[in-house]
C-alpha cells in the first residue's frame, strides 16, 4: 500500500470530509472566476466566456480537487489547523497551478486564455483556504474556552513555561475541559510577569506555596522534565503541606514535526527516580511503518509486550494480533486497549510460542507483516532450576517464530533481547544469547528483515525489584536486597517500547541494536530513593536487609560483549553493535541438538551443554567447525 492510500480512504469514505472537499472546490471556482474578472477589469471578453466556462474551468477545478486530496488537506481536523496545514495548502495550490500551466501549454489552451490568471488565482485561493481553516479553529477554540471556563472544576498551575507546557495548554483545552489553567510557575525568574501562549507566568518555583494559596490552586501539573530529584522533592513537600495534588506530564519529542506531544498525565512513579530525559522519536516514520499493517506481538501481556501493544495500537494497524500464555495478562491488556481510540482490529490469543501447530495456524490466518517477539522466561533464579523449560521456551520458541516469519514472508522480525546475553552467567542470559545468534543467522538467508534490540532492566516490569520494594515498603519493611554492591542498568517501560519501535524503523536486517541505558544504578540506592519517595527514612522507618547473591546473578551487568564494538545510528539513543564472530554456518544443527537434549538430559547435563555452546559461540567460528 502506498503512503497515499490512507489519506484517500479517509477523504473518499467520510461524508464530512467529502463535504469539506466540495466546499474547497466551490472556493476554487469562485477564486478562478475572481482571478479572470480581475485580469479583464471586471468583464470577461465575450469570445473567452464560453471557452472559460466549458473547457478551462472544469479542467482547472478537476486538477485542483485531485491535488487537494493528494496532499491530505482532509486528513486532519480543521479545528486543529496549524502552520503545517498552511504549508500543505501552499504546496497543493502551487503544484495544481504548475500542472494547469503544463496542461495548458501542451494543449495550447494558453493561446486562448492568458495564464497570468493563475498567479492571481494562487493568492486569492491561498487566502481563502487559509482563512477558512483559521476561522474554523478560532471559532472552535473560542467556543471550547468558553465551555471550559463554565465547566472548570479543577484549578491548575503548570510548572514549566516551555515547549511541553505550551503543548499541555492545547492538550488540556482539547481533552480536559474541567481543568482551569490559572498560570505557569517556572524555574527561570526572567519569565515571571510575562505571558506564554496567553497564560501568565505567576512566579518562580520558590513562589509556588504563596501563589497556590493566593489563587486557590487544586493541582500542580509538572511539565518540566529537567528538574532535579532534589527540586522535585521540594515541590512534593510543598504540595503535601498546603494540600495540593501534583502530577507529572509525560511527553515525547517528534523528530519529524519538531514538536512535543503530550502522551499522558499521571502520578509520579518509581521510574521518575531515574531522572531520564524524554526520548526524541520520529513519530511519522513509526506511523508509516505500522499504519494499516498486520502486527503480531508475542508475550503481549507482559510489561514490555503490553506497552508495545499500547503504542502500536495508537498508530492504527489494520490488525494487532496479541499472543500470551497468561489469560489474566491478556484480559488486563484487553481492558487497557479498550480505552484507546484506535481503528485496529485487535485479536487476543491464548497460546504458547512452543505450540508449533497453533502458531502455524495463526501465521496462516493473519500473515503478519511485522513480528515483535517479546515472549521469554526472564526470571533469573527460577530459570536456574528449570533449564529445560528455559531452553524450550527461549530457544525453541524463538526458532518456531523465526521459521514461520520466513515462511509467511513477514517484512520485519524483532527480537526483544537483554543485556544479560553479554558474557552470560545465568541460564536466562545464555538462552537469550543463543536466540540472538540465531536471529543474526536467519538475517542472511531470508527476505524478512531480522533484527535484535538489546537493553537492560526495565523499572516497574513484572518480576523486577521495584514492585517488590513497593510491596515491602507498604508492609513496613524490611526491603531485601542481595548485595549492597549490586548495580543494574535501568530504563522506563514506555521508553523501552518507544525505542524498540524506533529501532524497527531503522533496521534493514541483521542488526543488533543497543538502547542507550545511561549510568548503572546501585540497587541499594534505588531502595533508599523509593523509601524517601514513600515519605519514610531509610534504616529508621524502613530497614534494608542484605540476603546475599543468588546463583546466576552478577554484581554488575555489561552491555557490550568482548568481541563487539558499537557504531552510532541516526538516533542518539540507539547504537548498532558489530561482532567480530558471526554466527557459525552449522548453528541450526547445534541449536537443534540443544533443543532435543532439553527433552531428556538432566538439569546439570543441560547446564554443561549450554555453557559449552556459549563458550564456543563467544570465541570463534573455527571452534564450532
Amino acid at each position: 500500500m502506498s503512503p497515499l492510500e490512507p489519506t484517500m480512504k479517509q477523504t473518499l469514505y467520510s461524508p464530512k470530509k467529502l463535504l469539506l472537499l466540495v466546499y474547497d472546490i466551490l472556493l476554487s471556482i469562485g477564486s478562478m472566476i475572481a482571478a479572470v474578472l480581475i485580469r479583464f477589469d471586471g468583464v470577461i471578453p465575450a469570445e473567452l466566456e464560453s471557452f472559460f466556462i466549458q473547457q478551462f474551468l472544469p479542467i482547472a477545478i478537476s486538477i485542483k480537487g485531485i491535488t487537494f486530496v493528494y496532499f491530505g488537506l482532509y486528513s486532519g481536523l480543521w479545528r486543529y489547523s496549524s502552520i503545517k496545514d498552511l504549508v500543505q495548502i501552499i504546496k497543493a495550490i502551487s503544484i495544481s497551478s504548475l500542472i494547469i500551466f503544463l496542461v495548458s501549454f501542451l494543449t495550447k489552451i494558453n493561446e486562448n486564455m492568458p495564464l497570468s490568471i493563475l498567479a492571481i488565482d494562487f493568492f486569492i485561493l491561498m487566502s481563502l483556504l487559509s482563512l477558512t481553516r483559521l476561522a474554523w479553529r478560532f471559532i472552535w477554540e473560542s467556543k471550547n474556552i468558553k465551555s471550559t471556563n463554565e465547566n472548570a472544576s479543577i484549578n491548575v498551575i503548570i510548572l514549566g513555561a516551555d515547549a511541553t507546557g505550551i503543548q499541555l495548554i492545547k492538550h488540556l483545552n482539547q481533552n480536559f475541559p474541567h481543568y482551569h489553567i490559572q498560570g505557569f510557575i517556572d524555574i527561570d525568574r526572567d519569565k515571571v510577569n510575562h505571558t506564554v501562549s496567553g497564560i501568565p507566568v505567576l512566579g518562580n518555583i520558590e513562589d509556588l506555596e504563596f501563589t497556590a494559596k493566593k489563587i486557590g490552586t487544586n493541582q500542580v501539573l509538572i511539565a518540566d522534565p529537567s528538574l532535579s530529584l532534589e527540586t522535585l522533592n521540594g515541590i512534593f513537600n510543598t504540595c503535601k503541606r498546603i494540600g495540593v495534588k501534583y502530577k507529572k506530564v509525560v511527553s515525547v519529542f517528534d523528530i519529524s514535526s519538531k514538536e512535543f506531544h503530550i502522551t499522558k498525565i499521571s502520578h509520579f512513579q518509581t521510574g521518575d527516580l531515574l531522572g531520564r530525559d524524554p526520548v526524541p522519536l520520529d513519530l511519522a516514520s513509526m506511523e508509516n511503518m505500522i499504519r494499516d499493517k498486520r502486527i503480531l506481538v508475542t508475550g503481549a501481556g507482559g510489561s514490555i509486550g503490553s506497552e508495545l501493544c499500547y503504542q502500536i495500537n495508537s498508530f492504527n494497524p489494520s490488525n494487532l494480533i496479541m499472543i500470551d500464555i497468561g489469560e489474566n495478562y491478556l484480559y488486563e491488556l484487553e481492558t487497557k486497549l479498550r480505552t484507546q481510540n484506535s481503528k485496529s482490529k485487535n485479536h487476543f490469543l491464548l497460546c504458547s510460542i512452543i505450540n508449533e501447530e497453533k502458531m502455524e495456524d495463526i501465521f496462516k490466518e493473519f500473515k503478519p507483516q511485522l513480528v515483535f517477539h517479546a515472549a521469554a522466561h526472564k526470571h533469573v533464579p527460577l530459570m536456574e532450576k528449570s533449564i529445560d523449560t528455559a531452553i524450550i521456551n527461549n530457544v525453541q520458541g524463538t526458532l518456531n517464530l523465526l521459521n514461520l516469519s520466513k515462511k509467511y514472508k513477514a517484512e520485519k522480525f524483532v527480537l526483544v533481547s537483554t543485556d544479560k546475553v553479554v558474557n552470560p552467567s545465568s541460564i536466562m542470559g545464555m538462552t537469550k544469547h543463543v536466540a540472538e545468534k540465531y536471529v543474526q543467522h536467519m538475517a542472511g538467508c531470508s527476505e524478512t528483515q531480522f533484527i535484535c534490540v538489546r537493553f537492560g532492566n526495565v523499572l516497574g516490569s513484572n518480576g523486577s525489584v521495584a514492585p517488590l520494594f513497593w510491596k515491602q515498603i507498604l508492609e513496613g519493611g524490611p526491603i531485601t536486597i542481595t548485595d549492597p554492591r549490586m548495580e543494574r542498568f535501568f530504563m522506563l517501560i514506555s521508553e523501552a517500547a518507544q525505542l524498540i519501535l524506533q529501532s524497527t524503523v531503522l533496521g534493514k536486517g541483521g542488526e543488533v541494536f543497543m538502547l542507550e541505558m545511561g549510568k548503572p544504578v546501585k540497587i541499594i540506592d534505588l531502595a533508599k530513593k523509593m523509601i524517601n519517595l514513600a515519605g519514610y527514612t531509610p534504616e529508621v522507618d524502613i530497614k534494608i536487609e542484605i540476603l546475599g547473591s543468588r546463583r546466576g546473578e552478577k554484581l554488575t551487568e555489561e552491555i557490550i560483549d568482548m568481541d563487539e564494538t558499537f557504531l552510532p545510528s541516526s538516533h542518539e539513543k540507539i547504537k548498532i553493535l558489530k561482532s567480530k564472530n558471526p554466527p557459525p554456518a552449522n548453528l541450526p544443527d547445534l541449536v537443534d541438538k540443544l533443543v532435543q537434549n532439553a527433552h531428556h538430559m538432566t538439569q546439570e547435563e543441560l547446564r554443561h551443554e549450554l555453557g559449552t555452546m556459549i563458550t564456543n559461540l563467544r570465541t570463534s567460528e573455527k571452534s564450532l567447525s
